[in-house]
């Protein structure tokens, strides 16, 4: 059992294309909910849903209707599918008759046939707050609506220090973790912020997929997050921000020296045989330090 960590999309790509190295069924996802907002009254978890849904679109089909709505005096930053709608609705609807936002997942989760365990880092609620020039807003504003133009100052996960991570959380922790190539301070951040889900990575083997290529990143605004939370905007960065990491996983092209073990394969991602050469080189990564994969 391997149990990976994962926000944004560079991990879902990663997980989807590496079900052939990794049982999905035995390869639980913790999921990051510092994403989390309301949208319209909805709740929306966006690094959730990711996993949830397939890729082969239901995530986006009916945006065409979205971006009517844009114009019909719905004020919502996000392009909500229909069937993207659908499952915010239900899971509401789920929260607002008591239920744990994990045991909503589980119920989402056999709802679309997904067939590995997602399960939300925590049940309680944690923000991620980005601190710009403009005043403090949360991450998906200053990422979807705002397109990462504010300038940024720092970041806060508000909540994180009353929150807990989940009972199944930590026992998926207990197995060896995968670090996705997610964004550090947004995906993984979070997580890291609960005391307990950052000690449960150091009493684990852990590898972790670099976003970077040397002080290139591949998408998304994880340079000049890290940039403002004191961090190299690099591998050697990232390094630094998971001292838990037994080894890493860089892109061939990345010659950054490390004090741990290192696996090279190209890490681009866009198709699932890219998803299943990096899962492979996980693998490989993961019997250097010792771990047992079945």
């Amino acid at each position: 059992m391997v149990t990976f960590l994962a926000g944004g999309t560079g991990t879902p790509k990663l997980l989807y294309g590496g079900n052939p190295v990794f049982e999905p069924s035995s390869s639980p996802v913790v999921c990051n909910t510092g994403d989390d907002v309301e949208m319209g009254g909805l709740i929306v978890c966006p690094d959730v849903d990711t996993v949830l849904f397939s890729p082969e679109g239901a995530q986006t089909s009916g945006r065409e209707i979205a971006r009517w709505r844009r114009f019909s005096g719905v004020a919502e930053f996000m392009q909500l599918g229909d069937r993207d709608r659908a499952v915010h609705v239900t899971r509401t609807g789920l929260l607002d008759e008591g239920r744990t936002l994990t045991e909503v997942v589980d119920v989402l989760a056999d709802g679309l046939g997904v067939d590995r365990p997602v399960l939300p880092m925590s049940d309680d609620p944690v923000a991620t707050m980005v601190h710009t020039d403009e005043g403090p807003m949360h991450f998906q504003e200053f990422w979807v609506h705002r397109r990462a133009e504010p300038a940024v100052d720092s970041v806060e996960f508000r909540g994180a220090a009353a929150a807990e991570p989940t009972d199944a959380a930590l026992t998926a922790l207990e197995e060896p973790v995968v670090v996705g190539p997610s964004n550090p301070v947004t995906s993984l951040g979070p997580m890291l912020a609960m005391d307990r889900f950052r000690e449960a990575l150091e009493a684990t083997t852990v590898v972790a997929v670099s976003p970077f290529v040397e002080d290139r990143v591949f998408s998304g605004p994880a340079g000049e997050l890290m940039a403002a939370t004191g961090r190299e905007p690099s591998t050697a960065g990232v390094a630094e921000a998971y001292p838990f990491a037994d080894a890493f996983v860089l892109d061939d092209d990345d010659g950054t020296d490390l004090d741990r073990p290192v696996v090279r394969t190209d890490t681009e991602l866009g198709t699932p045989a890219d998803g299943r050469r990096v899962c492979a080189a996980v693998r490989t990564a993961l019997e250097r330090t010792g771990a047992e994969v079945a």
